[in-house]
């Protein structure tokens, strides 16, 4: 395929991209097409034992190439980042900010949150400092890159952990967005908060941060609306937000707590209404997403919004009548959970 023909496909799945409403029949189309000629331009083997192999690190995992390319078919997440990137450059751009650098920490294969962009901004408006360590994915982001002919809006491009990256001088005066899409649902297992604290230290604090905020919430939900949800079977009040005990904003990474890399967690205390009966239901995590301007993520909008149950309260003889929750980042990340001093558990 020439890059003319290469170009009109993008242009196609930009505009269905940056479209106001989700039309869910043309993005599944746009989506897949994306996936399919990204796949083919990075020259990527979806095949081999090596493409699936995830990477453990003591701050959490990074994705193996194969996964980290089937976040694509994740559709709103895909739409909703690319947009929300989208504003926030327009937006610079209209502020009177000549080069909008942005750096993009974990790239995947293919760098998919930001390509779309160069259909729409030239290499003098749009910049990128791209962060990736899996090699696969390296190695697959340099045939993305060279196969579109998009050199000239790349600053850089390193096989690097982003957790322990060095910004240099003349990057951190100029950065004006720091991108990250590195998590899974209720920010476990992966380094987003690592890689977002990290990198966000360095920056001046103009800096957007992408996304915006991320916010856990413990909440109940009941396993029969659970079911009707299964069946798609409409349903209100699925969930009763119980408290939030854990957010990643640049206002929440200010006053964070770290030594030697592991986040010092902050225990908090949240109560359970004696008025709700436990039968039925579960105790679970719900995890939002504002990414910038209207462009957010809700409670199962995404993956990375499903919800992830604790436990079922119907199987604890005394209802509890509060519990302690933490976010943690030890070998990796998880969520520890008490009703009372003597019982711990662990979501990880």
């Amino acid at each position: 395929m020439d890059l003319s023909a290469i170009n009109k496909k993008l242009d196609w799945v930009t505009n269905i991209f940056l479209q106001e409403e989700d039309d869910t029949i043309q993005l599944a189309s746009a989506v897949q097409t994306y996936r399919e000629l990204l796949t083919s331009l990075s020259s990527i083997d979806l095949t081999s034992i090596e493409s699936s192999k995830n990477l453990h690190f003591k701050p959490g995992m990074a994705l193996g190439a194969r996964w980290a390319v089937s976040c694509i078919d994740d559709q709103l997440r895909t739409k909703r980042f690319i947009k929300a990137v989208y504003l926030a450059v327009t937006g610079l751009l209209a502020k009177g900010i000549s080069t909008v650098h942005i750096m993009y920490a974990g790239t995947g294969p293919f760098a998919a949150l930001v390509l779309p962009l160069t259909r729409k901004f030239s290499y003098d408006e749009l910049q990128f400092t791209m962060l990736e360590i899996n090699q696969i994915s390296f190695d697959c982001l340099g045939n993305t890159i060279k196969s579109l002919q998009i050199n000239k809006y790349i600053k850089t491009v390193e096989n690097t952990d982003a957790t322990k990256y060095i910004i240099n001088d003349e990057d951190r005066m100029n950065i004006s967005i720091l991108l990250s899409e590195t998590m899974q649902a209720a920010l476990l297992k992966e380094q987003q908060v690592s890689i977002m604290a990290s990198l966000a230290a360095q920056l001046g604090n103009e800096v957007l941060l992408i996304p915006n905020k991320i916010e856990l919430q413990l909440a109940l939900g009941s396993f029969e609306k659970f079911q009707q949800m299964e069946e798609h079977v409409p349903t209100k009040d699925q969930y009763k937000i119980l408290g939030n005990f854990f957010e990643l904003s640049d206002r929440a990474l200010r006053s964070m707590k770290w030594n030697n890399g592991m986040l010092i967690p902050k225990r908090v205390r949240i109560n359970i209404p004696g008025s709700i009966p436990i039968r039925g239901q579960y105790l679970c995590v719900l995890t939002k997403i504002e990414l910038f301007a209207d462009q957010s993520l809700d409670v199962n909008d995404s993956g990375l919004t499903a919800p992830r149950i604790l436990v079922d309260l119907g199987t604890i003889v005394d209802a509890p009548s509060s519990v302690n929750v933490s976010y943690l980042i030890d070998k990796e990340p998880s969520i520890e959970f008490s009703f009372d001093e003597a019982s711990t558990n662990f979501l990880n």
